[in-house]
């Protein structure tokens, strides 16, 4: 799902950069290359990675592991953002960005290291780096990316954070869901009715 094309995104930003490029946790490398090319145009001051230890940290380091040769310690204390910033530093500096962690006015990269779930992703972002009244785009897979933003609209909402949200889903399935298997199909719905039980 995309409510903005990159060309109204750019646009909408081109004057003043949102404050946090977010990206919800998940594992798809398609999402990372697109945030850091998104980053690369000026969208945003700094990136917020947010995902504690949930269900997707195992593929997150095989992905890691497998596709950088980046090696991950199994230790409770490493989280999916961490890994995802990892992914990004190494994607970064092969494209001469360098990202790095904020330690106090240094550095581009929040990391919220706490959340299970899509919710929680923002409601622990926000409480932890104070996000009220700030500008976020955010971005998910795109068979999540309409969920994540009912998800952030009903947050913002009920919280009043007055958060200015932009929604971006940061590239259009090949696939469509009547050429997906059934076994793709069944499990996106489950990812997305699961996080509401």
């Amino acid at each position: 799902h995309r409510d903005i094309s990159e060309e109204e995104l750019l646009k909408k930003l081109q004057d003043k950069p949102a404050d946090y490029l977010m990206i919800c946790g998940n594992d798809d490398l398609r999402v990372f290359k697109e945030a850091i090319d998104l980053f690369a145009k000026g969208i945003a001051k700094e990136m917020l990675i947010a995902g504690g230890r949930g269900r997707l940290f195992e593929p997150l380091a095989k992905l890691a592991e497998k596709e950088f040769k980046i090696p991950i310690n199994r230790d409770p204390d490493i989280t999916e953002a961490d890994i995802i910033y990892m992914i990004l530093k190494d994607l970064g500096e092969k494209q001469g960005i360098i990202f790095a962690k904020r330690i106090g006015e240094e550095g581009n990269v929040l990391l919220e290291r706490g959340s299970t779930n899509t919710p929680d992703n923002f409601i622990k972002s926000v409480n932890q780096f104070k996000l009220e009244g700030k500008t976020i785009v955010y971005l998910q897979t795109p068979l999540q990316q309409l969920r994540t933003r009912l998800t952030f609209e009903y947050l913002n909402s009920t919280h009043s954070w007055n958060i200015d949200g932009i929604s971006f889903a940061p590239y259009l399935p090949q696939e469509h869901l009547h050429q997906m298997s059934q076994v793709a199909v069944k499990n996106n719905l489950y990812i997305a009715i699961s996080e509401f039980d």
